[in-house]
């Protein structure tokens, strides 16, 4: 099984989203974990607009999503049940969150968090430090736009020109991408 799969066994009681943006993770994870509190944090109100259509569209109630505008230490305590799945992705910020949060509070939860070395080049090494007693650490990097072009199925790359199987798969994130799965011991 992949990531995701093995993560949702864990049946978590909430899953937070720092970073939700349209709500891919928040509202996916959602449907597979009916039982989950969601909770999104995201400054962007377009993001807040967005993910609640994904979630109407997606026949997830919107009773059940609770979104914020920032992250605060405080909010996240007071609304997060444990155990808890907690995905970061929030451009940078993750150096000021993992600051913040005590051993307690990492070990309330499984973290995914998308590191962005290529706004403070040391993200992924302070974030790891700080879960590395409490946690098991797998570091996932990314793979290079002609990779995931060759995972393509043959079907789609027979259709599409080199330059649209490119569009389809390029991102426009730096190289050298990192994520960091973070599991309680």
């Amino acid at each position: 099984a992949g990531l995701l799969e093995n993560l949702i066994e864990n049946n978590y009681k909430s899953i937070v989203d720092v970073g939700f943006a349209e709500g891919y993770y928040l509202v996916g994870l959602g449907l597979k974990m009916p039982n989950a509190k969601l909770i999104g944090y995201d400054l962007a109100q377009d993001a807040h607009q967005q993910c609640s259509q994904n979630a109407k569209v997606n026949g997830l109630s919107l009773n059940r999503l609770k979104l914020f505008d920032s992250w605060s230490l405080e909010t996240h305590r007071s609304s997060t049940l444990e155990p808890a799945l907690v995905i970061v992705d929030c451009e940078g910020c993750e150096f000021e969150m993992f600051s913040s949060l005590s051993v307690i509070d990492l070990k309330r939860a499984d973290w995914v968090i998308e590191t962005h070395d290529f706004i403070i080049d040391t993200s992924t090494k302070f974030v790891t430090s700080v879960l590395e007693e409490t946690h098991d650490i797998t570091h996932i990097e990314s793979v290079s736009a002609l990779d995931k072009i060759s995972k393509l199925p043959f079907d789609l790359r027979a259709v599409f020109t080199k330059q649209e199987q490119l569009r389809l798969v390029e991102e426009g994130r730096p190289k050298g991408q990192v994520w960091i799965v973070a599991t309680r011991k």
